[in-house]
């Protein structure tokens, strides 16, 4: 009896992994490059408000030289264009920013490097994720690590130029508009701020999924993008229900901030032929929202994205 309650409890509450989108993808965001020398201090001002510190030696290469890519998204509408679900092992993500800082040719991180990610609106009590992307391309936020303290000094720059290299100094921030989020790695590659959704205040159990109608619903895929909270979710077959998809469980149970505008979004590809839903909603503890799916085109695709904002 013992077993067959955990098989159905299992069944119950089976995690909905994200499928294949041909539609949304990384390369749909800005990278900028900066060229360094890797046996000097220098300290990255990037071109959207990151500082990023890459002491002497900390970096290896076959070359003196080494172009950083740095590619940052601040945004729930570059989330969603560029396809970066926030999520870990399945749990849903709140998200406070992502960046990925990279390296053009082979380079080898041997010491700490440390990021300081730009806020307007710090929240307490972050964790840093590394991201990781399956063969799909979707992103599994990982190994969720602790912020370091970062506090503002009394000496403040208004004027400090972004988009800049500082050679032969480690410096931080100096912006009285930002505060920062502050994390230090031994790895390049992609790094979140963020924490799940679990135990979080103001996140309510509730059951929610969507019904989508028109023509070609078999090969969709369908998310949830709650813009407040930049949580952007990819979406599953709810179990027992034709044509309708759940966001968490397929149960269609999970955990939601109560009354915040929120959108589901339904897209497909197939030889170059665009089908495209959205629903805008307010969250509440139960709801089914209808979506209907039309055929539309990228540029569309790109106008219904650019309206999801915060």
């Amino acid at each position: 009896m013992l077993i067959s309650f955990f098989v159905l409890l299992f069944t119950a509450c089976r995690n909905i992994p994200p499928g294949s989108n041909t539609l949304l993808s990384t390369k749909e965001l800005e990278t900028t490059t900066y060229n360094i020398n890797i046996s000097e201090d220098n300290t990255i001002f990037s071109k959207y408000g990151a500082v990023i510190n890459i002491p002497a030696g900390a970096i290896v290469s076959d070359t003196g030289m080494v172009t950083i890519e740095v590619t940052e998204v601040y945004t729930i509408n570059d989330m969603v264009k560029a396809g970066l679900n926030t999520q870990s092992n399945g749990l849903p993500l709140v998200s406070c920013g992502m960046i990925y800082i990279g390296a053009r040719r082979s380079a080898e991180v041997l010491t700490t490097i440390s990021a300081y990610i730009p806020t307007t609106a710090k929240r307490k009590n972050m964790d840093v994720y590394t991201g990781y992307a399956d063969n799909l391309g979707n992103m599994n936020w990982r190994n969720p690590g602790p912020l370091n303290k970062y506090e503002r000094t009394g000496e403040v720059n208004t004027t400090q130029a972004v988009d800049r290299v500082v050679s032969g100094q480690l410096l931080s921030p100096q912006n009285d508009t930002l505060d920062y989020y502050y994390f230090s790695t031994t790895a390049l590659g992609w790094y979140s701020v963020g924490k799940v959704t679990k135990g979080q205040a103001g996140f309510e159990q509730s059951t929610l999924d969507a019904t989508v109608s028109g023509s070609g619903t078999a090969q969709l895929n369908v998310y949830l993008v709650i813009p407040s909270e930049k949580i952007f979710l990819a979406g599953g077959p709810a179990r027992g229900k034709q044509n309708t998809y759940a966001f968490f469980t397929d149960d269609s149970k999970i955990l939601l901030p109560q009354n915040k505008k929120a959108y589901i979004l339904a897209m497909s590809e197939t030889d170059g032929a665009v089908l495209l839903g959205a629903a805008e909603f307010t969250t509440s503890r139960e709801q089914n929202v209808e979506v209907e799916v039309s055929t539309s085109d990228k540029e569309q695709l790109a106008r219904v994205i650019s309206l999801v904002a915060e």
